[in-house]
């Protein structure tokens, strides 16, 4: 069982320090030392000792193995749908200019936008925009 102890507590300049002791079974194993630039409670840090004990009680039961290491898959993309944000954002833009009579509504390559939006749509898409 691990228990801790607060040793000398003290403030250096503008920094709390504090001192603790980490007894397993009743038996120093090792100090670590806590710092702060803030005012805290007397009791500080009770709660960052508590979390250092659970992490040293977790590792007592961690399993160490050896062998490969399975990477995580690359997330899929879905590129038909980028693809198609992609040129929704660019005819979204477009008509813009369209708006603006900066190029004419029968511009071949606007034209080209739209329909290639029409024909790649999928109604999940709706969702999206």
């Amino acid at each position: 069982m691990w228990t801790a102890k607060k040793v000398n507590p003290r403030i250096e300049g503008l920094v709390y320090r504090v001192n603790v002791e980490f007894y397993k079974d009743g038996v120093l194993d090792h100090m670590e030392r806590y710092e702060t630039t803030q005012s805290q409670p007397e009791n500080w840090p009770a709660e960052l000792v508590k979390r250092r004990i659970q992490h040293l009680e977790e590792l007592e039961t961690f399993q160490v193995t050896a062998g490969d290491i399975t990477l995580p898959a690359d997330p899929v993309v879905d590129t038909a749908k980028e693809d198609w944000l992609a040129d929704y954002s660019l005819a979204s833009r477009a008509k813009m200019l369209v708006d603006l009579g900066v190029i004419p509504a029968n511009n071949a390559k606007y034209v080209a936008l739209l329909a290639r939006l029409k024909t790649n749509f999928r109604p999940e898409y709706i969702g999206l925009i």
